[in-house]
């Protein structure tokens, strides 16, 4: 997945944010980190990120 949203971005398209949820995250890390940023941050600032979660192991 990061491959094909990475060779979207180079040719110029766009994406709203992807969060990848990596194997080893727990369903309180993924649930804890998606309320973060929910209530910090808005939608502009996830436009063309990607971002592996949880934030820290």
């Amino acid at each position: 997945m990061p491959v094909h949203i990475s060779e979207h971005l180079a040719i110029g398209r766009h994406t709203a944010g992807v969060l990848l949820v990596t194997a080893g995250c727990t369903f309180r890390q993924l649930l804890d980190d998606l309320v973060l940023i929910w209530s910090c941050t808005a939608g502009e600032d996830w436009i063309d990120v990607i971002h592996y979660l949880p934030f820290s192991s």
